[in-house]
């Protein structure tokens, strides 16, 4: 017995070193967000916690986080009572994250069913990248692709060293969007969360600041 209950405790710890959390911020999307969280939950990667933080939506959200969590108990869901802005929802969600990997997602975004698995593997080949980075595609509500984050034609994976990735998304070969990323928890404990004063460009302020500072890798698959 205390065999197996030593096992299973290595086992558990061993899942705990590759569980990935997915930030998702959300304010009265409930439609749009069921397809992001099942986007998350649908990875072949498994070992994910989902976690909702709702800016005080006062609609069916709740109604819809839990309806998945019940059956689900990777899901877990935090509900502001009063709106705190988008920015400030967000970095509550990130300083919440204890597991090794983040992810950050939109509520109207979606996921492909390989990216954390595609991320995971790029990780684990080199141990020393603090970001994973994959381009996304921009789709209309009719399904059209009305644009990407860049970085869709190019077909190698690439390791970047400490600030080389930074040029790269200025030349259009690494991606700037951080749907397509996957981050290591250390990435904020060393730089802090997103500027909440740099206006709407600080989800991409972030990305830069990431890209900038660590050395990472570049995979060519579609996330989302």
């Amino acid at each position: 017995y205390t065999l197996a209950g030593s096992l299973a405790k290595e086992i558990m710890s061993a899942m705990d070193e590759l569980l990935i959390t997915t930030v998702i911020p959300t304010y009265r999307r409930p439609a749009m967000l069921r397809q992001a969280i099942s986007s998350a939950l649908g990875q072949t990667w498994p070992h994910v916690r989902v976690c909702v933080y709702d800016n005080a939506s006062g609609d069916e959200t709740g109604e819809v986080v839990e309806k998945i969590s019940e059956t689900d108990i990777r899901v877990c869901y935090h509900h502001h009572p009063d709106k705190i802005g988008a920015y400030q929802n967000l970095n509550f969600g990130v300083r919440a994250v204890k597991t090794p990997f983040f992810s950050l997602l939109a509520d109207d975004d979606v996921l492909l069913p390989g990216f954390y698995e595609q991320a995971m593997g790029a990780f684990m080949k080199h141990p020393d990248a603090m970001f994973v980075a994959m381009p996304t595609l921009e789709v209309d509500d009719s399904g059209w692709v009305i644009g990407g984050s860049g970085a869709l034609m190019t077909f190698e994976r690439r390791y970047y060293r400490a600030g080389e990735a930074y040029d790269g998304m200025w030349n259009g070969s690494v991606p700037g969007i951080w749907t397509g990323f996957v981050l290591r928890r250390e990435v904020i404990d060393e730089i802090g969360f997103v500027n909440e004063s740099a206006g709407p460009a600080a989800d991409v302020a972030f990305i830069r600041h990431v890209l900038a500072r660590y050395p990472g890798v570049f995979v060519p698959y579609l996330a989302g």
